[in-house]
């Protein structure tokens, strides 16, 4: 369980800075705090799919681009 946390981590880190996004930017896109951003970042929480989707649609990716084991 704890490996997708860190699957969810790794990837929403490497979107966010391929897109030159601060964590706060990414933030205040996704409607969420920045706080929580650098929480899901360093797989210190569980994320919602609600939240998922958030961050995805923030980002313009797939969902299911979050998901995948990195290559």
């Amino acid at each position: 369980m704890d490996n997708i946390i860190h699957i969810i981590a790794t990837n929403l880190r490497k979107e966010r800075t391929k897109q030159g996004l601060t964590q706060a930017a990414l933030a205040e896109k996704a409607e969420l705090h920045n706080n929580y951003i650098g929480l899901i970042e360093r797989a210190q929480c569980n994320v919602s799919v609600i939240t998922l989707a958030k961050l995805a649609n923030a980002l313009s990716v797939k969902i299911t681009n979050l998901l995948e084991e990195p290559k």
